[in-house]
């Protein structure tokens, strides 16, 4: 019973990867900045520190907030890899990478 849930999972699963543009992945931030600036400045201070954003409140909002802006328009998979972006770029700004 299980596999045959599966294959048809795989076979009605036609989501395709958004490839985010450094643009995009530009505006998420402003995005970010602009509308959560307390949680951004905490997540900038816990990447210098711990580097561990794991189930904080802060990361929770950042998902939330992207999700709100971008989940109507994309499949979260895509936001959650937006969100990915978003970390690697707060971590560049930060010289941590």
């Amino acid at each position: 019973m299980d596999n045959d849930l599966e294959d048809t999972q795989e076979k009605t699963d036609t989501w395709k990867p958004h490839a985010w543009s450094e643009e995009e992945i530009v505006a998420a931030v402003a995005h970010l900045k602009r509308r959560i600036p307390q949680e951004w400045e905490r997540l900038e201070h816990l990447e210098r520190t711990t580097g561990e954003l794991l189930d904080t409140r802060e990361a929770i909002c950042e998902f939330a907030e992207l999700m709100d802006v971008y989940g109507g328009r994309f499949d979260h998979r895509d936001v959650i890899w937006l969100l990915g972006c978003v970390r690697r770029a707060r971590r560049k700004d930060l010289g941590l990478d």
